[in-house]
């Protein structure tokens, strides 16, 4: 069952629809503007999806008119959905930059993307792909997303009252795992589960073989929340975001919360209908945010 589980859960584009060059660190893909944009290979080593030499492709997006990284300006650590790699999700974190003045950092996890597939120098100075072997997991995922964080503020030094973690779809997974783990300055759901296993099934508990179930770590989360969910959703219902809601305000301290609900929304058509408005709310949730300020994770409370 697990494994049927597993990929019915895990729907990766395949092939991965970016391509990555031979050199060795710093490698280049195409987004549909042909403009080439750097992509690191960054180490997974936690949890117990660690593989000897495993490494996830993360690329850093930037505003036309940003300044960079800095103290004044928010860097957004992007989660991607399900079905989706870097290459196909470029253009909307181009156009997400640019309407909010951000830093977007974009990840792909365990088995998607370039993180399939990794290039080997051939002997005649070609190269080619060769898989790389590990498998999707919700484990790899979470390990995924604490690399990706840890490049995000060690090796860009991205200060924690400027880090914003966002998650769409699948990657609220592992962006709730890391609000309800690391400091950070916010934290935006965007299509969020409660569950995996609550997508089909009507169940007050966690089942012991449910992935992502965010329900029961979003009452640990520190710092500003924004839910965004379609009132149509025919993917992740709305009924998820509802449940999400009644979690964080029911915890003890409840934190800061917002939510932009939109009506005959579905779940892939968000942003081809709403994008203009929902990134104007998402710069006036950013632009709302306490200057300087970050926050831990709350202390673990019983469901």
């Amino acid at each position: 069952m697990g494994s049927t589980y597993s990929h019915m859960v895990f729907v990766p584009p395949t092939p991965p629809t970016y391509e990555v060059n031979e050199n060795q660190e710093l490698k280049y893909y195409r987004v549909r503007n042909n403009e080439a944009v750097s992509v690191a290979f960054v180490k997974v080593g936690s949890h117990e999806s660690k593989v000897s030499g495993k490494k996830i492709p993360l690329a850093v997006f930037r505003a036309p008119s940003s300044g960079g990284i800095g103290k004044e300006h928010f860097t957004l650590l992007y989660a991607h959905g399900n079905g989706e790699d870097l290459g196909l999700v470029a253009s909307y974190v181009e156009q997400l930059c640019t309407d909010c003045d951000v830093t977007v950092v974009a990840y792909d996890y365990t088995g998607y993307g370039a993180a399939q597939t990794r290039p080997e120098k051939t002997p005649d100075s070609g190269s080619k792909s060769e898989k790389v072997g590990a498998e999707c997991s919700e484990k790899a995922f979470y390990s995924d997303a604490e690399a990706a964080y840890d490049f995000c503020v060690s090796t860009l030094k991205v200060p924690f009252n400027r880090l914003v973690l966002v998650g769409r779809s699948i990657g609220s997974g592992p962006t709730t795992h890391l609000a309800s783990t690391r400091e950070a300055a916010a934290t935006i759901l965007i299509s969020p589960l409660a569950s995996c296993v609550r997508v089909v099934m009507n169940i007050k508990r966690t089942m012991f073989f449910d992935m992502f179930a965010n329900i029961d770590k979003v009452a640990s989360i520190g710092c500003p929340i924004l839910i965004v969910h379609g009132k149509e959703d025919e993917v992740v219902p709305f009924s998820h975001a509802a449940m999400l809601v009644e979690r964080i305000n029911s915890a003890p301290n409840p934190v800061r919360l917002e939510t932009l609900f939109l009506d005959d929304v579905g779940h892939n058509d968000m942003e081809l209908s709403h994008q203009p408005a929902m990134h104007e709310f998402y710069r006036n949730f950013l632009d709302s945010l306490e200057p300087d300020r970050s926050y831990a994770p709350k202390p673990k409370t019983k469901k």
